[in-house]
């Protein structure tokens, strides 16, 4: 079970893990079943983990502002802190596979195994993924598998081993089967392990710091290796990686939070608001009040500008 708290605008949700049992980490929930439980359009930030698999077609999902067809065949990847909405209907069939945070990954990498907390990103996973269809029959049944599971959990430590398990090879097949590789270093190379950090480094401190100069410091490199290695991995330079992260957050606080756009910008390190409308809109093209107007239904607009 999921709890959902309402913060800021009342169309607005956040969601965060509470298992139906105590033991729980991974829950198994049918689409059609979800069609009741979750209001069309209702943006939620999740946080943990949710994949989506269409059975049948939808008329898209939205991953943190950005809307994907979803035809049947569509596996939808949700990350903890990321803000989406389904556009579930009458008919929709599918799985939503649930994962606490703490439950999926390993942080430990270990030679010659992909599966660490950088997977999703070593492989360049995408938020909506098209199965193809000689695939599909092998990812349901494993779906199902992991439903079964799930339901037999008797809170035992080989059920849950099972689980980590069955989990892991479910995510590593669809990867495989679907050739995701990212066209950049290899996992285990200088700059993939840069990548890696520089990426946690962001994380960290992107309400502090958008200058690469700071970054690579503190990485121990010279700003023109961190660019490089931003550019064989993200296929975008050091300097836009970070600004993207600040616009991603930008737009999730404009969303989500009861916050003015002033306030907004000091939270994300602006000394000034017209410095942080001045840097939104030349990202993307209109300005923070814009964007949250455009986003927000006409009637739940009652935060400050």
């Amino acid at each position: 079970m999921v709890k959902n708290g309402q913060t800021g605008s009342p169309k607005v949700r956040r969601v965060a893990w509470q298992p139906r049992r105590s033991f729980d980490q991974v829950e198994m929930r049918r689409l059609s079943e979800m069609v009741r439980l979750v209001p069309e359009g209702v943006p939620e930030r999740m946080e943990f983990h949710i994949f989506v698999l269409y059975l049948t077609g939808t008329r898209g999902h939205e991953v943190d502002f950005e809307r994907h067809a979803c035809p049947s065949g569509t596996l939808v990847h949700v990350r903890p802190g990321q803000v989406h909405r389904f556009a579930l209907e009458p008919g929709v069939e599918g799985f939503a596979l649930l994962v606490s945070p703490t439950f999926l990954l390993p942080k430990r990498v270990r030679a010659n195994d992909a599966w660490h907390e950088g997977f999703f990103d070593d492989v360049g996973w995408p938020p909506a993924l098209r199965i193809d269809h000689d695939d599909r029959d092998a990812v349901r049944g494993a779906m199902e598998r992991l439903e079964e599971v799930i339901a037999s959990h008797d809170a035992s430590t080989l059920t849950f081993s099972l689980l980590r398990h069955l989990l892991a090879a479910t995510l590593i097949d669809i990867a495989r089967r679907a050739r995701l590789r990212r066209d950049g270093p290899e996992p285990r190379s200088a700059d993939a392990d840069r990548l890696r950090a520089f990426r946690a480094a962001i994380e960290r401190s992107f309400r502090v710091t958008r200058n690469v100069d700071e970054y690579a410091r503190a990485l121990q490199c010279s700003a023109r290796t961190l660019d490089r290695a931003a550019r064989a991995g993200l296929g975008i330079s050091a300097k836009a990686a970070i600004d993207a992260r600040v616009v991603l957050e930008a737009k999730r606080m404009l969303v989500h939070e009861a916050t003015s756009v002033a306030a907004i910008g000091e939270a994300l390190g602006f000394s000034e608001a017209t410095n942080f409308v001045k840097f939104f809109r030349a990202r993307t093209g209109e300005s923070p009040g814009g964007f949250r107007a455009r986003y927000q239904p006409a009637g739940n607009r009652g935060v400050a500008r």
